[in-house]
């Protein structure tokens, strides 16, 4: 394989990662505690869009909540690149 064949390829793996990058900044979650009192969005990338609070809402029922967005957006996350068959790795496939 040529050195311009190594290239394009490398240059192809930044495009795709590019194109997964927006997909997951793109792709969001929410999770509302059992009593509604927190609920939190985040996109698959881990980041906290929104997060509502009641101001009576005890730290635990924050914490559980989050954990559950987090888990949520990483299983969203994980599903997008299985289905979307995430990064064509030549070599790897």
């Amino acid at each position: 394989m040529s050195m311009f064949s190594k290239i394009k390829e490398i240059n192809d793996l930044r495009s795709q990662a590019k194109e997964l990058e927006n997909a997951l900044s793109q792709l969001s979650i929410t999770q509302t505690s059992s009593d509604e009192s927190v609920r939190v969005t985040m996109t698959a990338k881990m980041e906290v869009t929104e997060l509502t609070i009641a101001p009576e809402t005890s730290a635990e029922i924050i914490k559980e909540t989050i954990n559950a967005a987090i888990i949520a957006a990483q299983r969203k996350a994980a599903e997008h690149m299985r289905t979307s068959g995430g990064l064509n790795f030549p070599g790897l496939s």
